[in-house]
């Protein structure tokens, strides 16, 4: 597979599509204040760490729970929102606050808030826990040792999950995630991070269509190695069954000289013999083929075998009757017919 790591997406774009995409970032204009769309404007009303301390430090799952504080969740919401419009501007759409559709793929948005690493202030709940502790010696409260205190400093990272291409997922890690500091703010941003979710959701598009092309000229690689070793096969039993007619042939040739041999001899039972051979050198000739009367027409399973001779077993339902009945019949027909006759 190509390695684009180093070209951008959107040039993956093509000429027009891609200053189409790069004249809407240049035009994206964000307002604070603008008017949410259902989504967000639940997640600003709901979504968030509803104390200054983060709880637990894990990810975020499909909300901002631990990740962002309540303070900063209408910031997050204000800055989806626009990049939201600018998607929809170029065919995306946000499908919710963290997974966004593009180009026919989907990337995902982490969303977090920075935290400051403190020693624990002893909450008034702990502190009675710790006295009961201490005090009956059982029930020992869980009490962390350190805080991480939410600072207001926001980052998005656009997450490429499913890539083919591996190593230039590593190689975007670092060029799609948007970090703010004191001095640069998250919104400053929203047009890098609007050509970021682009980018990443081109090259995803061009390297589906290049195992698309990839499965299809492989597939088109076994059909043609398919009929090539078809038409191989066809010749091999082609010539199988021209040796096996030309062995047929002399076979066929050879018993009619026998019969020759055989009718040289003046009686009637030699004569007899010997029409029978032409007849059979005529039926296993393949250049006459005539059928034979109890072979029937010659087929390509070469010289009849002798069927095995019919079982004379009975029939689970008639051994079934007899030995209800108490008897044990011989396995021929005649003592079966005369035990009936009894019956």
């Amino acid at each position: 597979m190509k390695d684009n790591s180093g070209t951008s997406g959107i040039d993956l774009l093509g000429e027009e599509e891609a200053d189409f995409v790069r004249t809407i970032a240049d035009g994206i204009e964000h307002h604070p204040k603008t008017r949410l769309r259902p989504c967000l404007k639940e997640l600003k009303a709901h979504g968030g760490c509803q104390g200054a301390v983060k709880r637990i430090n894990q990810s975020q799952c499909y909300s901002f729970d631990e990740e962002v504080s309540v303070r900063s969740s209408g910031r997050i919401a204000a800055i989806l929102e626009t990049l939201a419009r600018a998607l929809e501007e170029v065919g995306g759409a946000l499908e919710n606050a963290r997974t966004v559709k593009l180009f026919g793929e989907t990337v995902h948005l982490a969303i977090y808030e920075k935290t400051k690493k403190e020693p624990h202030s002893i909450t008034p709940e702990e502190k009675r826990e710790q006295q009961k502790y201490e005090h009956y010696g059982w029930g020992k409260p869980n009490i962390r040792t350190w805080d991480y205190r939410f600072d207001g400093l926001l980052k998005i990272k656009v997450a490429s999950e499913g890539s083919f291409n591996s190593r230039s997922h590593f190689a975007q890690s670092e060029r799609t995630t948007y970090t703010e500091k004191q001095d640069s703010r998250l919104e400053e941003m929203i047009p890098d991070i609007f050509l970021a979710i682009c980018d990443v959701c081109a090259r995803k598009r061009a390297e589906r269509l290049e195992m698309v092309e990839r499965v299809s000229q492989h597939e088109e690689a076994v059909r043609y190695m398919q009929a090539e070793i078809d038409r191989f096969n066809l010749e091999v039993k082609k010539l199988e069954r021209a040796i096996e007619e030309a062995r047929r042939f002399e076979s066929a040739n050879l018993l009619r000289r026998y019969a020759n041999a055989i009718a040289e001899e003046d009686s009637s039972e030699a004569a007899e013999y010997a029409e029978w051979l032409g007849k059979k050198a005529d039926w296993f000739d393949p250049a006459i083929s005539v059928e034979d009367p109890i072979f029937g027409l010659l087929s390509d399973t070469g010289i009849p075998q002798c069927k095995p001779n019919c079982s004379t077993s009975l029939p689970y339902e008639l051994e079934w009757f007899f030995k209800r009945r108490g008897s044990s019949p011989n396995s021929t027909w005649e003592a079966f017919l005369s035990i009936l006759n009894k019956a």
